[in-house]
């Protein structure tokens, strides 16, 4: 299909042109499904949300406070980013997305979005892969990455088995 159809009408069309139309509003009606459904309440008393989800929420977003306290206190420490530690423009870059990965995750979880049960199971994938390179790539001591990986590891396991409390209408989510 070419972008510049001119003023055709939907018969001029030819049949993959239409395919790949219907594709498209597909595509941009799901995501916009996605964005725009919600609970009732981001508050606790009065939510489908399950107080423990909830809770992970609120965590997430102290840990983004957290990301942004460090990296303003101090800016010259370099994150781990799998055994490596990464200075200038690329460095700064890489601390400077993690409060905004943190608050993305936090607010999904606490608004009970569709998408905040994958969004942090890959998110916490990717940290507890990164602990485990560091750990074995960096020197020690690695009490606290220990910690952080077996943390993560248990709240992964907690959120597998209350994947079905990630969704919008009661309806759970099977397919995870």
């Amino acid at each position: 299909m070419k972008w510049q159809m001119g003023f055709r009408t939907l018969k001029q069309l030819t049949l993959d042109d239409r395919i790949q139309i219907d594709k498209q509003f597909v595509f941009i009606y799901s995501l916009l499904d996605m964005i725009t459904t919600q609970s009732h309440s981001p508050w606790p008393g009065d939510t489908n949300v399950p107080f423990d989800i909830f809770f992970f929420g609120v965590m997430m977003i102290l840990a983004g406070f957290g990301d942004i306290y460090i990296i303003a206190a101090n800016p010259q420490y370099r994150l781990p980013f799998f055994g490596t530690k990464p200075d200038g423009f690329p460095g700064f870059l890489f601390k400077a997305v993690q409060p905004f990965i943190h608050f993305g995750v936090g607010f999904g979880l606490i608004y009970g979005k569709k998408w905040a049960y994958p969004f942090i199971m890959a998110y916490s994938t990717y940290g507890l892969v990164n602990a485990m390179a560091n750990r074995l790539l960096l020197p020690g001591p690695h009490r606290i990455r220990t910690i952080f990986m077996i943390g993560t590891a248990l709240v992964m396991v907690y959120l597998y088995w209350r994947r079905n409390k990630f969704s919008n209408y009661g309806v759970g989510m099977e397919t995870f």
